[in-house]
C-alpha cells in the first residue's frame, strides 16, 4: 500500500489520506497501476483485489496515531460497486478498524455509478447510514456528472487535475473550473482539488472556498514514510 496525503487548508495540516495500491515485481521493476488494475477488472479479479487491499489498509492503520475523523479514502471500482457483497465487505473492512478514529471514504468515478443506478445508491445509503463518506474522483471527466448528482448521496466532490491544470492566473478565466466549485457549493459538497503541484493553483482554490487540497507537492508513499 501506498498512502497520499490530503492537505486541509482550514487546520494547515494533513487531515486524511487515499490508498492507493502498488505492485513491484521480485526484479523491482514497478507494474503500472493503470494497466495492473485494468487486467484485474478484466479477468474478473478487482473484487478480490480490493478486498487484498483492505486487508493490507486494515493492519497499517492499526499503528496510525491520527485525530478523531482523519479520512482514509478507498478506491471501490464499478464491478465491486455493483457486486451483492459489496456492502458486507465494508462494514467488514469498518470492523477490522473499529478501534481506529479513522473514517472511511467510498471513492468512486462517475463510470462506475451509471449501471444499476437505484441498486447502487441504496447500497451507498447504507454504508453512509453506517458512518462512512462518499466521494466522487476525478470529477467532470465522467458521462453523468451532473445526473449523479441528484440521483446518489454524496458527501465531496474531488476535482480532476485536468480542471486545476487550466489555472495559469489568478485572473485567468476558468470558467468550468469555477462552475463546479459554485455547484459543490450550492449542493453542501466538500471540495478537492486533485493534481495540485503550484502555488498558484493552491492560492487560486484557496480563493474559491476549496477546503481540501491533494496533489505531488506529496507523493504517494509507503506506510512506513507515511507515518514519518
Amino acid at each position: 500500500m501506498h498512502y497520499q496525503p490530503v492537505y486541509n487548508k482550514l487546520t494547515q495540516s494533513c487531515t486524511g489520506t487515499e490508498a492507493l495500491l502498488r505492485w513491484t515485481l521480485p526484479s523491482g521493476d514497478a507494474i503500472r497501476p493503470d494497466i495492473f488494475i485494468s487486467a484485474a477488472e478484466a479477468e474478473g479479479m478487482i473484487v478480490p483485489l480490493t478486498r487484498h487491499l483492505l486487508d493490507l489498509i486494515a493492519d497499517d492503520v492499526q499503528h496510525w496515531l491520527v485525530a478523531p475523523g482523519f479520512h482514509i479514502g478507498v478506491n471501490v471500482a464499478a464491478e465491486h460497486l455493483q457486486h451483492p457483497a459489496l456492502v458486507d465487505d465494508m462494514l467488514a473492512f469498518a470492523d477490522k478498524i473499529k478501534h481506529t478514529p479513522l473514517q472511511i471514504t467510498l471513492e468512486l468515478t462517475e463510470r462506475s455509478l451509471i449501471k444499476d443506478g437505484e441498486d447502487v445508491a441504496r447500497k451507498l445509503d447504507r454504508l453512509r447510514a453506517e458512518g462512512m463518506k462518499v466521494a466522487i474522483d476525478n470529477f467532470g471527466t465522467g458521462h453523468c456528472s451532473l445526473s449523479c448528482l441528484q440521483t446518489f448521496s454524496l458527501d465531496y466532490l474531488k476535482i480532476d487535475h485536468g480542471f486545476i491544470n487550466a489555472i495559469e492566473s489568478l485572473s485567468g478565466e476558468t470558467p468550468v473550473l469555477d462552475a463546479i466549485i459554485t455547484l459543490s457549493h450550492k449542493l453542501q459538497l466538500e471540495v478537492l482539488g486533485e493534481g495540485v503541484e503550484t502555488a498558484l493553483q493552491y492560492r487560486y482554490l484557496h480563493q474559491r472556498g476549496v477546503t481540501f487540497i491533494q496533489g505531488y507537492y506529496a507523493r504517494p508513499m509507503d506506510n512506513r514514510a507515511f507515518v514519518a
